[in-house]
């Protein structure tokens, strides 16, 4: 009888290595998940990063007053100082013709002047003299107050030497010694200076006179037609020459005394300075 060997087992060892194949291939795969798993997950949040930073910037731009634009022409942008707001400059008040029988002239809003003839409205005249022409000038606020006085002036002499005098940037020298000589000499007494060179001042003209105005003080140029302003003094200080307007015919001027009230305000002032250079002899 023929003896049976055993067959060999070879399906067992096939299935091992089947087993051992797909273990493998588990792990591989679930690495490959991870990896991919990871990598997915790292770019969402460098996604969501970078989406954050986006809006940030946004927000940052959106809002007003972050960034500010600084003129160049601002006067406080050297210092980093936001200047004070300016106000409005004031508006002149407006103006008024006044056209007189014997003065013409413009005045503020309000004012007025009044003029009087013939000797009325001084006292500075030679009694029983008939006088005929302009007499005395007055200019009022609208409150009535008067702030400016012209008024004639006759039969009053001088010695023409001054006690004191009155220096402008642009006063003559010359001028000068001879006030100081004329001084000594009649007064036997030094000359007093008083020196405005820098002082401010407004300069008009009082109908065909040349004049300054010195806070309350005015003064007037005696020596036309030259460079330099030489302010009358003594008994010239007091009484202003005019030709454009005269009471007395039968000299070429006339002369006229002066008086700006001590209560004009600056603002009053400046107004009246506009006011004496409108000045005009009418028709």
């Amino acid at each position: 009888m023929e003896e049976k060997k055993p067959k060999p087992k070879g399906n067992a060892g096939s299935k091992i290595l089947i087993v051992i194949l797909l273990a493998i291939l588990g792990i591989f795969l679930l690495v490959l998940s991870l990896v991919v798993g990871g990598i997915i997950g790292y770019y969402f949040a460098v996604n969501n990063t970078i989406n954050d930073a986006i809006s940030v910037v946004e927000e940052i731009d959106d809002t007003p007053g972050v960034i500010e634009e600084i003129d160049d022409e601002d006067p406080g942008s050297e210092t980093g100082q936001v200047p004070e707001e300016q106000p409005a400059p004031a508006e002149k008040p407006g103006k008024s013709k006044y056209n007189g029988k014997n003065i013409k002239a413009e005045l503020p809003e309000g004012w007025k002047i009044d003029v009087e003839v013939d000797g009325a409205g001084s006292d500075m005249l030679v009694p029983g003299v008939d006088y005929e022409g302009v007499t005395a000038l007055t200019v009022k606020n609208p409150n009535g107050k008067w702030l400016f006085k012209l008024y004639g002036v006759s039969g009053i002499g001088g010695i023409g030497a001054c006690e004191e005098y009155f220096k402008f940037a642009d006063d003559s020298a010359a001028y000068l010694q001879e006030k100081k000589d004329k001084s000594k000499f009649v007064l036997e007494e030094e000359l007093t200076v008083y020196d405005y060179s820098n002082s401010d001042y407004s300069e008009f003209y009082i109908f065909d006179l040349r004049a300054r105005r010195l806070g309350h003080k005015l003064f007037w140029d005696t020596v036309d037609g030259n460079q330099f302003f030489e302010a009358g003094c003594g008994i010239s200080y007091s009484f202003i020459p005019l030709s454009e307007i005269k009471f007395d015919e039968t000299n070429d001027v006339s002369a006229y005394g002066w008086d700006i009230n001590e209560e004009a305000s600056e603002a009053e002032l400046k107004l009246l300075d506009d006011v004496l250079e409108s000045l005009e002899a009418a028709d």
